[in-house]
């Protein structure tokens, strides 16, 4: 278990498993509106 919390992923193997279809597949979606922004400051 202790190791579990340093596991890393080498950025090929990540690109080659390519996009997640129920998350797009084409890279990160816009969820915040202008309204949320705005009330971040």
């Amino acid at each position: 278990m202790p190791n579990s919390l340093f596991r890393t992923k080498k950025i090929s193997a990540i690109l080659s498993e390519g996009g997640d279809d129920a998350h797009g597949g084409s890279g990160l979606k816009r969820v915040l509106t202008v309204r949320d922004l705005t009330f971040l400051e």
